[in-house]
């Protein structure tokens, strides 16, 4: 038996109304984050990732173990 798990992650940034009726798509007001910083938020994402692939498994291995106690039962 094969599982297939699958993840989209979407972000959505909301536009004020100034930006919606001139048309406008470039915001000067920001600064784009430094390399160092995109890498540190790279490495916390990558480890939250693998913190929630654990705990999947762990999910996978007690339901299939609840399972077995149910049907030996």
């Amino acid at each position: 038996m094969s599982t297939s798990l699958g993840f989209t992650g979407l972000c959505f940034m909301a536009k004020n109304d100034h930006d919606i009726d001139s048309g406008s798509d470039s915001d000067t007001s920001e600064v784009p984050p430094t390399l160092d910083e995109l890498s540190s938020e790279l490495d916390h994402l990558r480890d939250v990732l693998l913190m929630q692939d654990d705990k999947l498994h762990s999910a996978i291995h007690e339901s299939r173990e609840l399972k077995y106690k149910l049907e030996s039962a």
